[in-house]
């Protein structure tokens, strides 16, 4: 009985540095999420600002009635909605509810 005892200790013990170490995985990996999450801030807004000058010049050599049209479809809730994949993707969102969770 003694042996068993101690062989269901050692498996505890097992356990739970098991658990310790994927809770740090996951603090890891959200780390790293918010890392990547800050790098594409930085990318969005280093990109966002040459287009934007660029823009602005080119709505002075255009006429005034069309200058009320954008010149680009470009809007900024895409590059938000782009982001959201990118960090959906990397595991920084829970996925989306798939349609087959839902019909049962």
């Amino acid at each position: 009985m003694g042996e068993s005892e101690k062989r269901r200790e050692e498996a505890e013990e097992a356990q739970r540095q098991a658990e310790e170490r994927a809770r740090m995985g996951v603090k890891q990996a959200q780390e790293d999420a918010a890392r990547r999450v800050e790098d594409l801030k930085a990318q969005l807004l280093t990109h966002q600002q040459p287009q934007h000058q660029a823009q602005h010049h080119q709505h002075h050599r255009l006429t005034p009635r069309d200058a009320q049209t954008p010149t680009t479809n470009f809007s900024p809730r895409d590059a938000s909605a782009d982001v959201n994949r990118q960090l959906r993707s990397s595991g920084y969102f829970p996925p989306k509810k798939r349609s087959k969770d839902t019909h049962k």
